[in-house]
């Protein structure tokens, strides 16, 4: 497997390369505001989206014809019990000034590290499904034909729209309280204009501990030039 790519702020390099992984949950990527950076939430974090500009096709109860209604149809997994750990898979100074840094650690053998947050996951007994996602994410559009994505929450937490497909998105990701379940989502039909109220939130997050990573990382900084050069 290729190297993978976390870009970071530098105070928290050393914290990382010693192992310290932390998990954010999928509310906290779809409402993060940040005005140094150029990256912001992604209201789409944590829903399948479908959307055509011609309206979308809708059979109504004891409608005999669908109806064609504008609008998106939206499915929404637990985003509060589903935890993200986001990487890329580019080595980008474009990509570090919009995350607001001038560090990229280089994981040059992205197995150590999947391994490790796999243990780390088998020791959290509040964590009850042991499973892993780990993959590159999926870009897709808005208007493609609806399949059974929105009934799977996996899925949706490995996909996002191809608004996003410059960040070039390697995730892993973890459930709690049976969120991976199939059908665990909830769905909508948003008119145009019209806002499908988010839960709140208090953005919870989970700190794994995978063990001394400095093996298999490199850090990189880039200089004005954009030029990546490696820290001793």
């Amino acid at each position: 497997m290729s190297s993978i790519y976390k870009y970071i702020p530098a105070q928290y390099v050393v914290n990382f390369l010693r192992g310290e992984i932390l998990f954010r949950s999928l509310s906290y990527f779809r409402d993060l505001e940040d005005e140094q950076k150029k990256v912001r939430g992604d209201k789409y974090e944590g829903t399948w989206l479908h959307h055509k500009p011609e309206g979308l096709d809708l059979t109504l109860d004891n409608a005999p014809q669908p109806t064609n209604l504008q609008g998106s149809f939206e499915s929404r997994a637990k985003s509060d019990d589903i935890f993200v750990f986001c990487l890329s898979t580019v080595l980008s100074a474009d990509l570090a000034c919009d995350f607001g840094t001038k560090i990229c650690i280089e994981i040059r053998n992205p197995a150590l590290l999947i391994g490790g947050v796999r243990s780390a996951l088998q020791r959290r007994p509040s964590v009850k499904n042991k499973t892993l996602l780990h993959d590159p994410v999926r870009y897709y559009h808005a208007g493609e034909n609806v399949g059974v994505e929105w009934a799977l929450p996996e899925h949706i937490t490995m996909s996002k729209t191809e608004d996003y497909n410059w960040q070039h998105e390697y995730r892993l990701a973890f459930a709690v309280n049976n969120a991976f379940a199939v059908g665990a989502t909830e769905q909508a039909f948003v008119f145009p204009k019209g806002v499908w109220e988010r839960p709140p939130s208090s953005y919870p997050e989970k700190l794994l501990k995978v063990g001394d990573l400095r093996r298999c990382c490199t850090v990189w900084q880039f200089d004005p030039d954009g030029v990546p050069v490696k820290r001793v």
